[in-house]
């Protein structure tokens, strides 16, 4: 157990107590273990999602669990969208006011209507131990543009080999995705769901960054639901796309737009949500005061990263977990305003191997944090043996 503590003049004191790392999971031969995400049930027990597959939309997941608040895991098979076996679905997840479990599928999927999608849904009032049948929850929004990533077009088709198109475009039906293109059609929204949040007036909020025209940028959007997540309107855009930010950011590439949403209440009843825009490049964060319905504009904070997830410990302490290039843990006492606190819980070491730095964080008891990081090449060469796993941390946050 290592200990910190922090001193700033007017803003107090941290102390923060981080454990040794350990080893939650480790990958078999020919599969990853990477993108961590962690949940709680309404009876107190952790539920992570973990990818087995490289950095794709039809990724496979193992889902695990734990009822000793993160110490140790096991498989949990019967979490929706699996086929029994140990393969999932992506998923995501929010507990409800009633304590039912909610779970999505977190791509959405374009139908006939323009700007009308649909998003796969299951529920469980028994904290998980049995589930409804899957519901096709609509959405709507203002952007009925997609692209079909299963069939790309021509352009792409003339621009790439055929033994470097197979790197990255899945074969028909993409496995256990199938029975859902089965059910709901076969084009998908380049979209994913991050992030659930409920107000007090019932009211639950997604976060969602999706691309609204072809071969642009990710824009960020907040959904809204009235009817606990079968019915889906836009409430609002938190995340928009500005050419200037691409235009700053040109010299390592392109950027992806402001993407992978996070968000938390902040004290007094503001929210605050925190974003990516690009691979080695500077979180951005808006704020809103009326419930979401408008933001702020966006704007960096003193914080790299991809994958951020933001909680509100006692006391209003901020925290925020972020990935690659390193993963770090940092904290604020003034809403977000500012940053001055951050720890480094895993540098970024091999630049001609750059590991994944995945990350996920959940709150298991007040001030009681548990980080999750996976860790492993992104892009290994060819005869590289390279170990991937999730590891996690234990944070005790307390101020004085």
């Amino acid at each position: 157990m290592s200990k910190f503590v922090f001193t700033e003049p007017g803003a107090g004191k941290l102390e923060i107590e981080v454990s040794d790392p350990f080893t939650i999971c480790e990958a078999p031969p020919g599969e990853y273990r990477i993108h961590p995400k962690p949940f709680i049930l309404n009876d107190g027990r952790l539920i992570m999602t973990v990818n087995r597959d490289p950095d794709i939309y039809d990724a496979e997941y193992c889902v695990l669990a734990s009822g000793d608040r993160g110490i140790t895991w096991m498989p949990e098979n019967r979490w929706p969208g699996g086929d029994g076996s140990g393969r999932h679905l992506a998923t995501a997840h929010a507990l409800l006011p009633d304590g039912t479990s909610l779970v999505v599928y977190p791509h959405m999927f374009a139908t006939e209507t323009p700007g009308s999608s649909i998003m796969p849904t299951w529920r469980s009032g028994d904290s998980g131990k049995t589930w409804s049948a899957m519901e096709a929850a609509t959405v709507e929004t203002p952007y009925s543009e997609s692209i079909d990533i299963y069939d790309p077009p021509e352009w792409y088709r003339e621009a790439h080999t055929e033994e470097w198109r197979k790197r990255f475009i899945k074969p028909e039906p993409p496995r256990l995705c199938a029975p859902l293109f089965s059910s709901f059609g076969r084009k998908k929204l380049l979209s994913y769901l991050t992030n659930f949040h409920s107000l007090d007036d019932g009211t639950l909020l997604a976060f969602i960054y999706l691309i609204t025209v072809p071969f642009q940028p990710y824009i960020t959007i907040c959904i809204e639901s009235r009817d606990a997540g079968r019915t889906w309107t836009t409430r609002s855009t938190p995340g928009p796309f500005r050419p200037e930010y691409e235009e700053t950011n040109r010299r390592k590439k392109p950027v992806d737009g402001l993407c992978e949403p996070a968000a938390t209440h902040l004290p007094g009843g503001k929210l605050i949500t925190v974003m990516r825009m690009g691979g080695w490049q500077p979180l951005y964060a808006a704020w809103s005061d009326d419930g979401a319905r408008t933001w702020t504009s966006p704007r960096k904070i003193p914080i790299f990263g991809i994958l951020p997830t933001i909680l509100t410990l006692p006391g209003g302490i901020l925290a925020l977990a972020s990935g690659r290039p390193d993963n770090t843990l940092s904290f604020s006492l003034d809403g977000g305003e500012s940053w001055p606190w951050t720890l480094r819980l895993r540098d970024q070491t091999n630049p001609y191997h750059p590991s994944t730095r995945n990350n996920g964080m959940v709150q298991i008891d007040p001030g009681r944090l548990l980080y999750l990081a996976d860790t492993g090449y992104r892009r290994p060469d060819k005869g590289v043996d390279v170990d991937h796993r999730v590891e996690g941390f234990f944070v005790n946050v307390a101020t004085s």
